[in-house]
């Protein structure tokens, strides 16, 4: 099993959410 690579793609696709509701946010304040 490749848990360690799914992780890692979960982790990149996270960060593009963070950082668009981080953008989000900012613009909102």
């Amino acid at each position: 099993m490749n848990g360690s690579k799914a992780k890692r793609q979960w982790s990149e696709r996270e960060i593009l959410r963070v950082r668009l509701t981080d953008k989000d946010e900012t613009r909102k304040d």
